[in-house]
C-alpha cells in the first residue's frame, strides 16, 4: 500500500496549491488532512502537526492568490482540517469497533498513540491553526484572530468525534491490543500496518479520496 513518506511536508504542499486554486476547498483539504493522518504513526507532533502544517500551506497559498484577502479561504482551510480529523477519528472508531474478535491485531501501543493523539487535539488544535498563521508572514498573522475564532468553533463542533474515537482506543473493549507485541518487532510493524490499512478502507467507505488510494486493500 502506499503511503505518504513525509505527511506534514505533504500535506503543508497540498494545501499550498488547492488554496492557490481556490476550488471546492474545504473538501479537498479534508481529504489531504485525512491522508497525512492516516500515515501520520511517529510524526513529531502527531494529529496537531498536521493541523499545523495544512495552515501554514494554506496561508502561503492564500497570500500568494490574493495578496489583499484569503480569511474566508483560511476558515474553510480550518473547516477542512476539522472534518479531515474528524473523518480519520471515525474510520479509527469504525476499524476498533468491527475488529470484535480478532485478538492481536492491532498494537497496544499504537492504540494508545492514537487515543493520546485524539485526546491532545483539545489543547492543541487552535494553537496548532495560531501557528500556522503565525509562520506563514504578515499576511497571515493580520488574520489571525477571526481564523483562530473560527477554530475554536471548529474545534467545538468536531471535539465529540475526537473523543469518541479516543476513548475506544484507549478502552479496547474487544482486546485487540492484548497480544500484538508478544511475538517481537516484526508482529508490532505488521500490527501497525494493519491498522493502517483497515483505517483506509473506513475512510475510502466514509468517501474519502486518499493518496495511494488505488493500493488500499
Amino acid at each position: 500500500m502506499n503511503s505518504v513518506e513525509d505527511p506534514v511536508a505533504w500535506v503543508r504542499e497540498r494545501a499550498r496549491d488547492i488554496v492557490r486554486r481556490g476550488q471546492a476547498v474545504r473538501k479537498q483539504v479534508a481529504e489531504a488532512v485525512a491522508s497525512a493522518a492516516r500515515d501520520a504513526r511517529g510524526v513529531a507532533g502527531g494529529l496537531a502537526a498536521i493541523a499545523h502544517a495544512t495552515i501554514e500551506g494554506a496561508a502561503q497559498g492564500a497570500a500568494e492568490a490574493a495578496p489583499h484577502g484569503g480569511a474566508d479561504t483560511l476558515r474553510q482551510v480550518v473547516d477542512g482540517v476539522g472534518d479531515g480529523l474528524a473523518t480519520v477519528a471515525q474510520a479509527l472508531e469504525l476499524t476498533l469497533l468491527e475488529s470484535a474478535g480478532e485478538f492481536g491485531r492491532y498494537a497496544r501501543a499504537d492504540l494508545d498513540h492514537l487515543a493520546s493523539d485524539f485526546t491532545s487535539l483539545a489543547s492543541r488544535f487552535v494553537d496548532s491553526v495560531g501557528r500556522g498563521l503565525e509562520s506563514a508572514g504578515e499576511q497571515a498573522t493580520t488574520q489571525a484572530r477571526a481564523v483562530r475564532e473560527h477554530a475554536v468553533a471548529t474545534l467545538q463542533r468536531t471535539w465529540p468525534t475526537f473523543a469518541a474515537a479516543a476513548a475506544t482506543a484507549r478502552d479496547d473493549p474487544v482486546g485487540l491490543g492484548q497480544q500484538a507485541l508478544a511475538a517481537g518487532s516484526g508482529a508490532a510493524l505488521e500490527a501497525s500496518r494493519a491498522l493502517r490499512r483497515a483505517i483506509g478502507r473506513q475512510l475510502q467507505r466514509l468517501g474519502v479520496a486518499l493518496a495511494g488510494e488505488d493500493d488500499v486493500g
